[in-house]
C-alpha cells in the first residue's frame, strides 16, 4: 500500500551556498531516515503523516553522529503522537 509517513527534507541555501553540499546532507539524512524508519512506522500503526526535516546545523554532519539524533527525534515525535492521540 501507500507509504505511511512521507518526508520532507530541507537543507537552507543560506547555510550551504553549494549544491553539492545541500545534496549531500540530503542523501546523509535519508540514509538516516530509511535505515530507522521502522521506528516511526511501528510507533504510529497504520496513521498517516507527513514529516518534515530541516537541516539547521553550520557544516555537513557525519553519519555516524546524525543516525542516534534522528532515532532520538522519532522517539519524541511518536511520545508526543501518542500523548496526543490520549
Amino acid at each position: 500500500g501507500p507509504p505511511v509517513v512521507k518526508v520532507i527534507i530541507s537543507v537552507p541555501k543560506r547555510n550551504f551556498r553549494h549544491a553539492v553540499s545541500r545534496n549531500r546532507i540530503r542523501r546523509i539524512i535519508r540514509e538516516c531516515y530509511r535505515k530507522n524508519k521502522h521506528i516511526l512506522s511501528e510507533g504510529l500503526g497504520d496513521q498517516k503523516c507527513t514529516l518534515g526535516l530541516v537541516f539547521a546545523g553550520k557544516e555537513i554532519p557525519q553519519y555516524i553522529k546524525l543516525e542516534p539524533i534522528i532515532i532520538l527525534l522519532f522517539q519524541r515525535l511518536i511520545q508526543e503522537h501518542e500523548k496526543a492521540a490520549g
